[in-house]
């Protein structure tokens, strides 16, 4: 049947070979879509969508208040024009004219034309439609699309000012495991760009071809296809490929090619900082790191020859504060925020800058904040750049002390009072691009030299996620969705689509340029929880399943303790400055495991993060990359069936939760390329006092004892414990869910929270709320916080975060049982990096998993998530004290020993969890969190970067304790203060997994 477009009485039917569109024109709902094939029945029918809907501006009396959202009166459709109009306000006074058009596998809107009376007209802030209310399993928040058995509803935008968007309806999605929920997905259109002339194609089709049905779109509408050398990039073979993205040099490239090798990695990226001396012109002659004989085209030669790729890391259209670009009127060129009124007129000579004072209080406080951070602070007026030294509050208002009137080659002037005050939009220390300037076309021309000359494989656009920073926020959006993929088209244009492309932005106009869709940053803490809740839970099911985006696992870190700073970059702000390494603990084998089997399970790529000197420090690094290089191997050339792929994906919740296990993963064994063994793993870990017994259960047969202690400091709760928050300290800020009402933090430390469940009742699962409270405390000697709790909220979790002066977090959780009298300790520096948190944090992105500063922690923060009870019973919590408790540095853990069915195993060590024979500043920043190890049948000691401490120890069978299946009783003994963070393994007989005597390592795709 040829697609179609039918109206019978008030419904009209839009059709073609896949699916049919209901409308009801009476009440401008999107009332069914239905699959051919099935039928199968897509939309929601509790949560019907209006079709189309608009946003009005807040009114200009009141800037700060919300936006008016307006449904049509009715919808009426002309058939001989294709037009469909829906008639908004008192007597239809705002119509819209939207084009509509059935093709064979998808249909077509425009939002066409808008008329009305002028004032009318200019309210309009941004236009919704092609409304639907769908049933799905997951959605892509990459092109707005939904997933329902094996069939995928996506809204494909078919210029730049289109946004198209998915989201879940009422409720949030679980973290594992799949199950059907509502969706709402949209097209939109927006004054701020442009109204009239917004376009989407809306598809149904099976999941299994969606690609092919999305690419007849994308040549049928002329939209970006890139390719190489004839093969679009969504085929490229390469998008298989993992990366090693790493500081490689004229002086480490030898040993960095090697162990590239070793891991059979596709391509080495090296850090913009390294390869460049200047962000934005991206100079790389006369570089440092670059010396004679090895200068960097050198060395990408040497990358060739290896059969290896280079990939270039590249700061979307950002700019050194020193770059030559920014020479003459580089500066006018940037990106500026419009903030403050001039509060008086000024002549060219004076240097008071009086802000008024009665400009809103949020834009005030982001003006306070760019001055207080470090280096020179510049504002513009008009067409003057002003150099100022200092942000004051003085009686008239707050005034700005200029030192330079004409600063950087502009002219000093008049400016009269009313005239906005702009400041520099600085992202990573960095200035951003005017992308409506020329600067992003000359720094796109100087990438496109640099990448012919050097040979570049493949581009990564870092920071294109934050280039929205220079618009305005827009009604319930940021302009991300427009400012991303305009950054990207200039640069994509400029190399001719030629290079693989990726970008740290996920918008749906970005689908089209983006080669293969990253899913996030590494992380420090939290590694193997944040891979499962985070890459996978959320980007993996929202941005891979339906979205038809090949896809990697994102940047994987792999650390080392190292006795030095680091220069870092706050991930939050504008500053550069110093930060520790030292809050977190050195890579282990069976992290970068984890990792490998959901690459495996998923066959996703990753791109391995690290530095050379974390790579010298790590004593496992040559294991790691030999392991990856097993994986990558199987990876790419196996042949794995579906069961094992299924087992490697997720973790099993309730295996892990029957077992109180801290996790569960699988360790390959076996004699590959040829013959592979994947043993489940079963991990326990409790942190013992002396002579503290533990009861766990082995799931699996009876075995050998293989375990690890590791020296934890000791404290004392009863002395030296600092009150970070009890009673009357309390001065809360609040911040809340939108279904939580009358959160209160009362000065006894109460905390309630009340909630009105929407219309799912698993909505209750993630309501929360928030209470923060400023402080100035050096915690770096404090390595225990407690907290006495009591109350009916049970079940509910309570998030402790501290917040270091570089904005970087701490989180510890309690789950909270309903009137039990509960104490919990929380080890600030506990070198595992897996039983972090439990739930998925609401708070604070990447910033809770990456360096941490205890010496400077700045705020405490309580999120209280989870909140169960009905509304009107709220959660109640006495919150009686949380003390952070100063560590004993003396103390150490001596001969630990382990009684475990009738056997008892000492280790012959004292194992120190700092330093010793350091003066204070250097214990300040070394913990090498030294253990002991018993794996297979030998003793060792070493430190926190497992270099070995000790030679091997036999022990001999007669003395090596089993743990038995089933039911076991550990009881620990050990001298010295010192806690012990004791963790055992356990595994089945494995899984086999034989491949074909012809299995072959894969060949390298010509360069």
């Amino acid at each position: 049947m040829p697609p179609s477009i039918i109206q019978s009485f008030s419904l009209l039917t839009l059709q073609n070979d896949f699916a049919a569109l209901q409308i009801d024109l009476g009440t401008a709902k999107t009332t069914s879509l239905k699959v051919l094939a099935g039928p199968q029945e897509l939309v929601d029918p509790d949560n019907l969508e209006t079709f189309v809907k608009y946003w009005e501006y807040p009114p200009a009396e009141d800037p700060t208040g919300q936006a008016v959202q307006c449904s049509p009166n009715s919808l009426q459709y002309c058939e001989s024009e294709g037009i469909l109009k829906a008639y908004f306000k008192a007597n239809n006074a705002v119509i819209f004219s939207i084009r509509c058009r059935a093709e064979a596998n998808h249909f077509f809107f425009e939002l066409q034309q808008i008329d009305g009376p002028e004032a009318e007209i200019a309210k309009i802030g941004a236009a919704w439609f092609a409304g639907l209310a769908l049933t799905g399993q997951h959605y892509g928040d990459l092109i707005g699309a939904v997933a329902n058995d094996g069939f995928v509803t996506a809204l494909m935008p078919l210029n730049m000012f289109t946004k198209t968007y998915s989201g879940q309806w009422s409720t949030r999605k679980p973290i594992y495991g799949i199950g059907a929920q509502c969706y709402r997905a949209q097209a939109e259109g927006w004054d701020e760009f442009r109204l009239e002339g917004a376009q989407t194609a809306l598809l149904t089709c099976p999941e299994a071809g969606c690609l092919e049905h999305l690419e007849s779109i994308v040549d049928q509408y002329d939209l970006p296809k890139p390719q190489h050398n004839g093969v679009w990039h969504k085929r490229h073979p390469d998008i298989r490929r993992s990366y090693l993205f790493v500081d490689i040099t004229g002086e480490n490239y030898a040993q960095i090619i090697k162990c590239a090798k070793k891991g059979k990695f596709g391509h080495i990226m090296p850090y913009v900082g390294i390869w460049s001396t200047s962000i934005g012109s991206y100079y790389y002659d006369n570089n440092p790191n670059f010396p004679d004989p090895n200068p960097l085209p050198e060395v990408v030669t040497k990358m060739h020859q290896h059969g290896l790729k280079f990939g270039l890391h590249h700061l979307s259209f950002m700019l050194d504060k020193s770059d030559p670009l920014l020479a003459d009127d580089g500066l006018l060129q940037i990106a500026w925020k419009s903030l403050l009124p001039l509060k008086q007129s000024i002549s060219p000579n004076e240097t008071d800058i009086y802000i008024d004072p009665a400009a809103p209080p949020d834009l005030l406080n982001d003006f306070r904040n760019y001055f207080h951070i470090d280096g020179e602070k510049i504002i513009r007026i008009e067409n003057e750049i002003i150099l100022c030294n200092a942000l004051t509050e003085d009686p008239a208002g707050p005034l700005l002390t200029a030192v330079q009137r004409g600063y950087h080659g502009t002219t000093a002037a008049a400016h009269g009072a009313g005239i906005a005050i702009y400041r520099p939009c600085i992202e990573f220390g960095s200035y951003l691009a005017d992308v409506h300037s020329s600067l992003p076309d000359v720094i796109s021309e100087r990438l496109k030299i640099i990448c012919q000359t050097l040979g570049v494989d493949f581009l990564f656009l870092d920071g294109a996620d934050v280039t929205d920073r220079q618009f305005p926020t827009l009604i319930h959006s940021t302009a991300q969705w427009y400012a991303a993929p305009l950054t990207v088209e200039k640069l994509a244009q400029a190399l001719d689509g030629k290079l693989l492309l990726q970008n740290s932005a996920g918008v749906a106009y970005l689908w089209y340029r983006t080669t293969r869709g990253s899913s996030g940053d590494y992380v420090a803490i939290g590694v193997e929880p944040h891979l499962d809740y985070d890459r996978i839970g959320i980007r993996w099911d929202r941005r891979h399943s339906a979205s038809c985006m090949p896809m990697e696992l994102g940047w994987f870190g792999f650390f080392a303790k190292l006795d030095c700073y680091r220069q870092g970059i706050a991930e939050n702000n504008e500053t550069g400055g110093e930060i520790y390494n030292k809050s977190y603990a050195a890579t282990t084998l069976d992290e970068v495991e984890y990792l490998l089997n959901r690459s495996l399970g998923f066959d996703m790529p990753f791109g391995l993060e690290t530095r050379f000197d974390e790579l010298e420090a790590n004593a496992l690094t040559q294991k790691v990359f030999k392991l990856i290089g097993k994986y990558e191997h199987l990876r790419l050339n196996g042949n794995i069936p579906p069961s094992l792929r299924q087992k490697l994906q997720r973790p099993d919740e309730k295996f892990i939760a029957k077992y109180q296990l801290l996790k569960e993963q699988y360790r390959m064994g076996g004699y590959p390329p040829f013959f592979y063994r994947f043993y489940r793993q079963a991990y326990f870990e409790k942190v013992l006092h002396d002579g503290e017994s533990w009861d766990f259960v082995n799931p699996f047969h009876e075995q050998l004892l293989q375990v690890k202690i590791t020296a934890l400091p000791g404290h004392d709760l009863a002395d030296g414990a600092e009150v970070l928050l009890y009673k009357e300290n309390l001065s809360f800020e609040e911040k809340k869910d939108q279904y939580v009402s009358d959160p209160k933090l009362s000065k006894t430390g109460q905390i309630k929270a009340q909630y009105t469940p929407p219309d799912s009742e698993n909505y209750a699962e993630f309501a929360w709320c928030r209470f923060g409270h400023a402080l100035s405390k050096d915690l770096i000697y404090h390595k225990v916080i407690f907290v006495d709790l009591e109350g009916d909220g049970k079940g509910a979790v309570l998030n402790i975060q501290l917040t270091d002066d570089k904005g970087n977090h701490r989180v510890y959780q309690v789950v909270l049982e309903a009137g039990v009298p509960y104490r919990r300790q929380f080890i600030f520096h506990q070198p595992t990096t897996t039983g972090f948190y439990h739930y998925p944090p609401l708070f604070g992105g990447m910033l809770n998993f990456k360096y941490f500063d205890f010496s400077s922690v700045r705020k405490l923060s309580l999120y209280l998530q989870h909140i169960k009870e009905g509304a009107g019973n709220g959660v109640n919590i006495t919150l009686h004290a949380i003390k952070a408790l100063k560590q004993d540095k003396n103390t150490t853990v001596q001969n630990p020993e382990l009684a475990l069915n009738q056997k008892v195993l000492q280790f012959p060590f004292e194992l120190y969890p700092e330093m010793k024979d350091y003066g204070e500043d250097d214990f300040r920043n070394r913990e090498p969190w030294e253990y002991a190890e018993l794996s297979g049948l030998f003793l060792r000691k070493y430190d926190g970067n497992h270099q070995p401490l000790s030679m091997q120890m036999p022990v001999w069978p007669w003395n090596h304790p089993s743990v038995r299946s089933g039911a076991n009783t550990l009881t620990y003994h050990g001298s010295g203060g010192g806690l012990a963070l004791v963790r055992l393994v356990v595994e089945d007989g494995g899984t086999p997994l034989w491949q074909p005597f012809f299995f072959t390592h894969p060949t390298p795709t010509t360069s």
